[in-house]
């Protein structure tokens, strides 16, 4: 007779467990946002040069004329800069 207790609430208990791993309609997710790339991209860096020349010169002076611009291409030998020879 024990059992025949146990059977009904064991029933009951299934059927809760069951019920409550039903069909449910999966939540729909959020839209996305729009990927598309931005119109403009602003960037912070800092630069270095490959290579970087101390210069010196045979005899002192002070600089009278710069020949060339910053960040201009130089040839080995070309003249860079002229000495002031008044003094």
């Amino acid at each position: 007779m024990k059992s025949a207790r146990l059977s009904p609430l064991f029933v009951l208990v299934l059927a809760l467990l069951l019920s409550a791993c039903g069909n449910q309609e999966a939540a729909t997710p959020p839209p996305m946002p729009d990927l598309a790339p931005p119109a403009e991209i602003i960037v912070e860096g800092h630069i270095v040069p490959a290579r970087e020349v101390t210069l010196s010169f045979a005899v002192r002076g002070t600089v009278g004329e710069i020949l060339v611009a910053e960040g201009q291409e130089v040839r080995r030998g070309e003249v860079l800069v002229r000495l002031d020879d008044r003094a």
